[in-house]
């Protein structure tokens, strides 16, 4: 069943949503790329911040020009941490969940590096990490988007780290500490204490990257890029890194 607004989503479009463009003007470039195909599903992906801010206003912003409502994918933790998500029509980031939207003509946002992306540290901001715990390349969107022959949307906020300030995290960037865990962690060879490190890490960026930070005003360009489809006799590696080179070439525009 698709979703529709309901009086918590029509509470953050039309008030807070319209507060925070104060704080938070957007501009949205090549809005004329923006997916409105009535009869087919699409999916939008982006890079994953450390503090996650952008991306209530990132969602309404897209809705206003698309002629359905973009649903979210996101991982069980974030509805811990934000559990008004389900009311603008966030899902538990699932192959099933994601199938299902496919299959009712929806449109689809995901996060290919999701929390190991958000955990290597706000010094990469201008770079893709899609390697998982496990230690393997992410391409389940891409096999998503291939199964189904429907477009990838790579779309990307300039200046979405700047959004906030994490004396913690500068800190821990300042002192090499960020960099010195990161390379620990690629030099672990057991997968088991390779989770453990992760998790320690993503408690550190939720608490100091989402929570104790300073929000700073900035002007925010969405940018959107071409749409990737799937090439005759093109394999899943292949088509996932075209994916994450037309992120990369709109992420470095500016």
């Amino acid at each position: 069943m698709r979703f529709n607004k309901n009086i918590i989503y029509l509470l953050f479009e039309k008030i807070i949503y319209n507060i925070i463009l104060i704080y938070y003007p957007i501009t949205i470039i090549n809005k004329e790329k923006i997916y409105n195909d009535p009869d087919k599903s699409c999916i939008y992906i982006s890079r994953h911040t450390t503090h996650n801010w952008e991306l209530l206003i990132g969602l309404i912003t897209l809705n206003k020009y698309s002629n359905k409502l973009v649903r979210g994918l996101g991982h069980y933790l974030i509805f811990i941490l934000c559990p008004y998500y389900y009311f603008i029509g966030v899902l538990r980031g699932t192959k099933q969940n994601a199938l299902n939207l496919i299959t009712n003509k929806e449109y689809l946002f995901i996060i290919p590096g999701g929390g190991e992306e958000m955990t290597i540290g706000s010094e990469n901001f201008k770079k893709t990490y899609w390697i998982s715990k496990s230690k393997k390349y992410k391409t389940g969107f891409a096999k998503l988007a291939y199964d189904n022959n429907i477009p990838v949307i790579p779309i990307h906020p300039h200046n979405v780290e700047y959004m906030v300030f994490s004396p913690g995290i500068y800190l821990a960037n300042k002192l090499y500490i960020t960099k010195l865990y990161f390379n620990l962690m690629n030099n672990i060879n057991n997968l088991f204490i390779y989770k453990i490190l992760f998790y320690i890490k993503m408690v550190f960026t939720l608490v100091f990257g989402s929570y104790l930070v300073i929000p700073l005003p900035i002007h925010i360009n969405l940018v959107i890029g071409d749409h990737i489809y799937k090439k005759n006799n093109e394999d899943i590696l292949s088509y996932t890194k075209r994916c994450e080179k037309e992120l990369n070439r709109i992420m470095n525009l500016y």
